[in-house]
């Protein structure tokens, strides 16, 4: 399986079915794709079945998440957990804060400058992205990347819940960035 599929079943098992909760402002969502940004696609998807509706999801998260977070590239250099830590994410919260996190944690590895240039966190994953994320592959941190994105998300979720009406989804937000699914 690759990258891209091992993050779609990841994100299909936290974003499958249909949604309309009221808290949520994507609106109806089904498989993820929310009504307020594809609304068009999740019109055709509600007549469709579960498997077609899954199919037609995938499509929309390749194009318009894997792709756009280079997902081959994040693979290639640093292995498929945090490819699909960064696309995962990048679903939830959006590519560019999936972005900013990497870029983020990237300057952190690099000492901000003192092994590698620090980044800009422009909230896009580009060649500028890619060739720090090689340079901290290369100084041995490709072990702790994964788990560190993924305290970095938790972080990121803790402070948007906090005190917030948002709050209400701070547990499942939690299970899904440490992929704590039922049972375990």
């Amino acid at each position: 399986m690759s990258a891209f599929e091992t993050g779609l079943e990841r994100i299909l098992y936290w974003e499958g079915g249909t949604s309309n909760h009221a808290a949520d402002p994507g609106g109806l969502t089904i498989c993820g794709i929310a009504s307020h940004v594809y609304p068009q696609d999740v019109q055709a998807m509600r007549t469709m079945p579960p498997e077609q509706q899954r199919a037609h999801a995938a499509g929309i998260y390749r194009r318009d998440y894997w792709d756009r977070i280079q997902g081959d590239q994040l693979e290639r250099i640093a292995g498929e957990a945090l490819a699909v830590e960064v696309f995962d994410f990048a679903v939830n919260a959006g590519i560019g804060r999936a972005a900013i996190v990497l870029q983020k944690l990237i300057n952190c590895l690099g000492g901000f400058g003192s092994r590698w240039a620090p980044l800009t966190q422009d909230g896009q994953v580009g060649v500028e992205t890619l060739t720090a994320l090689g340079k901290a592959v290369s100084a041995k941190f490709k072990p702790i990347l994964a788990p560190a994105y993924r305290s970095e998300r938790a972080d990121f979720y803790l402070e948007l819940g906090a005190g917030t009406p948002k709050n209400q989804f701070l547990r499942g937000w939690l299970r899904r960035t440490f992929d704590l699914r039922e049972g375990q």
